[in-house]
């Protein structure tokens, strides 16, 4: 999901009949479109006593910034010094960056009283929320703190039953739209 941060774990295999170990590095990219970055290198560590080497790296998906969407991640094993193995390289794999889902209650007070209070989560979502009573003009008030407030006294118009319809609008495409 967009905004979360993620592990990648490359697993470099040596020659299982000399028991000779792939030191070195690991370099990751990641490609859109055809456009490839570099999104970290990892110091290789070998696995038990035996043949092969393994490294791990955590990601923030904001360096560099992963828009939601479609990507390939593959890695190059580069040899270390004192290496008997060259350089090689991993087949592409899937990495799908997809939007926060949100959710949104929304809470009204009593007839008389006015108002109703929307809340968000997570609360780091950021936009606002647009409210409408019985179908009619919506009004849009802006997020703070995870909380949009929308003032409006219940009961003075003569009707006794209300539908609010809250609906958080993100202001960021890391966000999904929700309604309560």
């Amino acid at each position: 999901m967009a905004g979360s941060s993620f592990t990648a774990t490359v697993t470099v295999i040596g020659n299982t009949t000399t028991g000779n170990y792939p030191n070195g590095t690991a370099t990751i990219y990641i490609s859109s479109g055809g456009a490839f970055t570099t999104i970290g290198t990892v110091t290789l560590a070998r696995v038990g006593g035996g043949d092969t080497s393994r490294g791990t790296i955590t990601l923030n998906n904001r360096t560099p910034y992963l828009a939601i969407g479609s990507y390939e991640l593959y890695a190059v094993y580069n040899p270390g010094g004192g290496s008997r193995y060259v350089t090689g390289s991993s087949s592409e794999e899937p990495l799908t960056v997809t939007a926060v889902t949100t959710t949104l209650t929304n809470s009204c007070l009593e007839l008389f009283i006015g108002g109703c209070e929307a809340s968000i989560t997570p609360t780091a979502a950021t936009g606002s929320v647009t409210f409408t009573v019985n179908g009619g003009t919506p009004t849009t008030e802006a997020l703070n703190g995870g909380n949009a407030l929308f003032a409006y006294t219940f009961g003075t118009d003569g009707e006794t039953t209300y539908t609010v319809v809250a609906t958080y609008v993100p202001s960021s495409i890391d966000y999904s739209a929700s309604s309560a």
